[in-house]
């Protein structure tokens, strides 16, 4: 009778195991976040540290201050904004196009998130502030200290992280995009495509906050279609098409054509993106790693692109305008620089910002 008891535990173990391996997450699209946050950290690197660098009041251009391979690399990183934001976006599209309801406990994560992340900041705002450390904000009298308040009491509304505000927008619409347009038969993709596309570029001329939703919606769904499409292309066939996309992006972001340069470079950034996550999607492997690190890119967007990090990263740690200009090493130094920055701060998320999170949800359930 006890020989039998052991079999059947050691029987419920194993199927217990199988279902655990069954049940695990594919970490192909994890892992292209992962690489969706290093063009974004890359892209402001480029960004904050060349191209839109505040001196004083006002902002300074480096960008042909450097060396001809030195240039050629900044140009080649810049599309890396568009096209990891656009890949966010098209993610959340990928997972949800079925989902005809919101759940809460989505929603509350991310404030958890975004409070202790805020939290972070203060605390490091504060600790400048109190050696005198020489931080630039641009355009505005307040000190590190009080924006570091504005963002503790309301830090998914303190405009600091347009990303964080259009991606709450766009959860909550998701529902009325999957049943209106997404899983609506009378429409036809192309068409939906095409007139988003459209909206996407004339909002780009409007309003930089209706620009951001827009952006994110238009993204969503390409995302969602991406999905729900079948492909029996391969891995390199739509790799071999982001690579050239990327190049005409940059191409066209070099040069200056009224109107068409715009488009173009548009239209490629989205064609890179949606590209990248067609050729993720046919890919099929499992690691804990890269799904630990796809949940910390989230918590890396939040620490690496705000008022105090923006002058911390780019001009106190490393100056990437005076490495720009006097090293032939740039280009290996930003991406040397660009990976710490993201294992730094994913470390924080693994051993701070995660347990934070899992432990307050945790009591808020029990509370509830």
């Amino acid at each position: 009778m006890w020989t039998d008891k052991q079999t059947n535990r050691q029987t419920d173990k194993q199927t217990n195991r199988q279902t655990d391996k069954a049940r695990k997450r594919n970490s192909s699209i994890e892992l292209l976040r992962v690489i969706a946050m290093l063009m974004i950290i890359a892209h402001h690197s480029a960004i904050h540290g060349l191209t839109n660098v505040v001196l004083g009041s006002h902002y300074v251009n480096y960008l042909n201050n450097g060396s001809t391979i030195n240039h050629i690399f900044a140009l080649g990183i810049l599309p890396g904004g568009e096209v990891g934001n656009n890949i966010f976006f098209m993610i959340t599209g990928f997972f949800l196009y079925k989902k005809v309801s919101v759940k809460v406990a989505s929603l509350t994560k991310i404030e958890l998130q975004m409070r202790i992340s805020a939290l972070l900041i203060f605390i490091v705002s504060m600790l400048f502030y109190l050696i005198g450390g020489d931080i630039i904000l641009k355009n505005t009298d307040y000190s590190p200290v009080s924006i570091g308040v504005k963002y503790l009491l309301i830090p998914v509304l303190s405009g600091e992280w347009w990303f964080i505000s259009a991606y709450v927008v766009l959860v909550l619409m998701s529902p009325a995009f999957n049943s209106l347009i997404i899983n609506n038969e009378k429409l036809k993709p192309v068409y939906v495509i095409t007139v988003g596309f459209i909206l996407l570029y004339l909002s780009s001329y409007v309003n930089v906050q209706y620009y951001g939703i827009i952006r994110a919606a238009f993204a969503y769904i390409l995302g969602a279609y991406i999905a729900k499409k079948t492909s029996d292309r391969s891995f390199g066939f739509y790799l071999s098409i982001a690579i050239f996309s990327w190049i005409l992006a940059v191409v066209f972001s070099a040069i200056s054509v009224p109107i068409i340069s715009n488009v173009l470079y548009m239209a490629f950034t989205v064609l890179v993106s949606a590209s990248l996550l067609s050729a993720f999607k046919q890919l099929s492997f499992s690691s804990d790693t890269i799904n630990t690190l796809g949940r910390a890119t989230f918590t890396v967007y939040i620490l690496h692109d705000n008022f105090l990090s923006r002058q911390i990263f780019w001009k106190n740690i490393v100056n990437v305008a005076n490495v720009y200009k006097t090293s032939a090493l740039y280009p290996l130094i930003d991406i040397v620089y660009v990976l710490a920055i993201f294992c730094i701060l994913a470390i924080i998320d693994i051993l701070v910002v995660h347990p934070f999170v899992s432990w307050s949800s945790k009591k808020l359930v029990r509370m509830g």
